[in-house]
């Protein structure tokens, strides 16, 4: 067991263990890193084209797209930490709010009705307009009218398999926290570096670049059109080429990237 503060009988505390997963997994994470550091720069240079307005002149979907992205870029931030530290399970629950986030964001686009729905949205039950599966569905006919079925089933299918970390359903928690040592099985917390919790890394951060190039899309075509996008299309399209190439690596070593696998330990 990883004690929380101090070394009892020689056993790691949890900063301990954290370091040591954090140096086991930097080979195997550094080009899925250098993706979350892309998408980062790209929301940035995004944000950075809207110059300095008066905050009466700036319109309400603006605004709330505006909060979505920061969030966004925190959501992607945590999830770089949590992976480093071999938190597989948590880096995946912050996904699946980062893809409501990002499919909300291009869902509302520049809608100021919309964005009104958002904002004064006081309901804590329940969320501002209802099904993320239609919100999913709505934000990427606005992208790809013709082919936005197929295409939503397949992002949403993905989220699907975030949510069972974030739910801690069985088909999945079964593969975390047990661990053989000496012949036994011990149940243990703190950081994790199996196959399976590396796989539920990988994957959760290559969903999630996926997910928020829904919502650059948006932004640039719906809030940026009057401005001068050269040098973030190009910084855009570098980010989708190496997306794509993070996938086909994934795939390569994992297998399909919108399902997680039924293990036992």
């Amino acid at each position: 067991m990883v004690n929380e503060e101090t070394s009892v009988d020689g056993e790691l505390t949890i900063e301990e263990g954290e370091n040591i997963v954090e140096e086991v997994l930097s080979i195997e994470l550094a080009p899925y890193i250098l993706g979350i550091q892309k998408a980062i720069n790209t929301i940035s240079t995004a944000v950075s084209l809207i110059p300095t307005m008066n905050l009466n002149d700036v319109s309400i979907s603006l605004k709330v797209v505006n909060s979505l992205l920061m969030k966004s870029i925190n959501d992607l931030r945590v999830i770089w930490l949590l992976s480093t530290k071999g938190y597989s399970i948590q880096a995946a629950t912050v996904a699946s709010s980062l893809y409501e986030s990002a499919f909300n964001l291009a869902y509302i686009g520049n809608s100021d009705s919309l964005a009104r729905i958002w904002n004064n949205h006081n309901d804590t039950t329940n969320t501002p307009f209802g099904s993320i599966k239609k919100i999913t569905s709505e934000a990427i006919k606005k992208q790809s009218p013709e082919n936005f079925i197929s295409i939503s089933n397949v992002e949403y299918s993905k989220y699907s398999q975030l949510c069972m970390a974030k739910h801690a359903n069985p088909i999945n928690q079964k593969n975390h926290v047990y661990k053989y040592e000496e012949g036994t099985i011990i149940a243990d917390s703190g950081p994790e570096a199996s196959n399976h919790s590396i796989r539920v890394t990988c994957f959760s951060i290559v969903t999630s670049l996926g997910f928020i190039g829904y919502a650059i899309v948006s932004y640039v075509n719906e809030h940026l059109a009057s401005y001068n996008t050269a040098e973030l299309v190009s910084e855009f399209d570098e980010l989708g080429k190496y997306h794509t190439m993070l996938y086909d690596q994934f795939q390569a070593k994992w297998g399909i990237p919108n399902t997680l696998p039924e293990e036992n330990i």
